[in-house]
């Protein structure tokens, strides 16, 4: 069915509309969702890592677009979404199963930066990635505790396939955490970055 432009199965929309009324969770936007899984077709992505699944509201929409990249292109597709939280980890879990996209879906419990060094490197002191996940993925989306978005980027960096797209969300709603990121990021040596001024403000970065 559609919904806001997007061809979505029923059960993916039911959930959807659900978890908007839920309280004492943080997620996005729907138009943010919309706007997320747009990216993953039109730019043909087939690995997103997300940090910070909550609800799971905006990985349903990520994950929702690699299934159809998967059924439609025969590529493997999948998304990888990290949660710290005990709660959120199980909410978010039942709600990829509900929705039906929970086989293309890959849950790491943990805090990240901590935890991707765990699973993607071979040698955190050497910042040595396994040798499988070196410029693994198209997309990073990075929606958790504001004043670390500085230290998920650094450990993901490496991850990130040449001029992928790294996307930070609340760049606007939450301005004052993001002060000094920008001279931080400048530091990787990013291609291009710009700010999309929609909803709580998306902040896109392409890896040089």
């Amino acid at each position: 069915m559609e919904f806001f432009g997007l061809k979505l199965d029923e059960s993916v929309v039911k959930v959807l509309l659900e978890l908007e009324k839920v309280e004492g969770f943080w997620h996005i936007p729907r138009s943010s969702g919309v706007l997320l899984a747009g990216l993953v077709g039109c730019l043909g992505f087939n690995r997103v890592l997300e940090v910070g699944t909550s609800s799971g509201y905006s990985g349903i929409f990520l994950a929702d677009a690699l299934r159809s990249r998967a059924e439609e292109f025969g590529v493997d597709a999948r998304l990888y979404t990290i949660e710290s939280h005990d709660l959120r980890f199980k909410f978010g879990g039942e709600n990829f199963k509900s929705a039906g996209v929970d086989a293309f879906v890959e849950r790491i419990k943990g805090h990240a930066p901590e935890v991707i060094y765990e699973k993607f490197y071979e040698d955190k002191s050497e910042l040595r990635v396994k040798s499988e996940f070196a410029g693994f993925f198209d997309m990073i989306f990075i929606d958790a505790t504001k004043m670390e978005y500085f230290s998920y980027v650094k450990a993901i960096y490496p991850l990130i396939r040449e001029d992928g797209l790294i996307v930070l969300d609340n760049f606007l709603s939450h301005s004052a955490d993001m002060e000094g990121l920008l001279s931080q990021m400048s530091t990787l040596g990013l291609s291009e970055t710009f700010l999309l001024p929609i909803d709580n403000g998306l902040f896109f970065c392409f890896k040089g």
